[in-house]
């Protein structure tokens, strides 16, 4: 197998970090990025100059949603924003429940079909209009149960992913489950814990659970075709598809290939040396054969899958 690398090191313009949590969105002609300091950035894509920046409730630390004129932004406070993207006024906001416990982390919005689809830290799915912000309905996905607030953690910390006139969505405590966008209706559920994004090719959905388990399933039902568990403890990222394969990375910096039609792993690339700042907790992004991941030290590698 040949493999092709290029790395590129960002480092902040500040002597502090920036502590830029999620990832960054091009469109407009602008790179879009929010920070833990509760921060939205908008940077010219030529330049990298600051176009503007405003401070919204809560850290930012998932990638925002940029679509309709809109940066929408979902912060740890429970709180989802919309900006404009032309200047960063805010255009209005949803404020979700956050219960005492709930993980580190939030759902990355979606914008499609002329809403903004998110989850909550309290298990439910939420559609809000994009022109206005007014929700046009609420889904519980996952329901708190248990006698300690641990046991109560039901978050939808992925984004939801649309194929079709279908949204998908897991949550942490063990249900994924196939809604109808336009009623909010649950077409189906199945037991599945994950907080790792969802991703599709073809008719095949595909999942990285709780305990790095990967499983590929008929997005028309539900119905499990094959699960590789070869690879728990590795602390697995969402799978992507590249081409006939998925690939996953792992907490030792390693990324993996695995068929889709099977499951099976058929080759392995070391990023990292074994170091725990080598790790990849990101899922791959992928644009063709090419997929590009970034260790927790900050390198990024482009690799290409022949």
């Amino acid at each position: 197998m040949s493999i092709r690398i290029m790395k590129v090191v960002f480092f902040s313009k500040k002597s502090d970090s920036a502590k830029v949590a999620g990832g960054l969105v091009l469109a407009y002609q602008k790179v879009f990025l929010g920070t833990e300091n509760g921060e939205v950035l908008a940077l010219d894509e030529t330049t990298g100059d600051v176009l503007w920046q405003v401070e919204v409730k809560g850290e930012v630390i998932a990638s925002p949603a940029v679509d309709a004129g809109l940066v929408v932004v979902n912060t740890s406070s429970g709180v989802l924003f919309a900006l404009d993207a032309e200047n960063g006024e805010e255009k209005w906001r949803y404020e979700s429940d956050v219960p005492p416990l709930s993980l580190r982390g939030v759902s990355q919005p979606t914008i499609a079909s002329g809403g903004v689809m998110v989850g909550t830290a309290t298990g439910k799915l939420a559609v809000a209009i994009a022109e206005t912000g007014q929700i046009a309905w609420e889904q519980a996905i996952a329901s708190p149960t248990g006698a300690t607030e641990l046991d109560r953690i039901a978050d939808i910390d992925i984004q939801p992913l649309i194929l079709g006139g279908t949204v998908f969505t897991v949550s942490f405590d063990g249900t994924l489950a196939a809604v109808e966008i336009r009623s909010g209706r649950i077409i189906w559920k199945r037991e599945y814990k994950s907080y790792r994004r969802l991703s599709s090719d073809a008719n095949n959905l595909f999942l990285v659970d709780n305990d790095s388990v990967v499983y590929a399933l008929d997005r028309r039902n539900g119905v499990e075709l094959w699960s590789q568990s070869s690879l728990q403890q590795r602390l697995l990222t969402g799978a992507a598809p590249v081409d006939k394969y998925l690939v996953v990375g792992d907490k030792f910096g390693f990324i993996h290939w695995l068929n889709q039609s099977d499951g099976k792993i058929v080759a392995r690339m070391a990023l990292g040396d074994d170091d725990e700042d080598e790790s990849i907790y990101a899922s791959p992004v992928v644009d063709g054969k090419v997929l590009y991941t970034q260790t927790r030290d900050g390198i990024v590698f482009a690799v290409e899958t022949p």
